[in-house]
């Protein structure tokens, strides 16, 4: 069964709010570097990828 699209739309919205309060997180925090933003960006989508299979 295919996932209806305003599932998938609300989803993505959700991805996108969870890399940005990560990447909030790690610059108030003071750890925020170029590198160190696309590792954890990569991790959030590799992670919410595997739970969304």
């Amino acid at each position: 069964m295919q996932t209806p699209t305003h599932i998938k739309r609300h989803e993505d919205i959700v991805k996108q709010q969870l890399v940005a309060l990560v990447v909030d997180l790690m610059a108030t925090t003071g750890i925020c570097c170029s590198e160190a933003v696309q590792d954890v960006r990569f991790s959030v989508a590799v992670c919410i990828s595997i739970e969304s299979s």
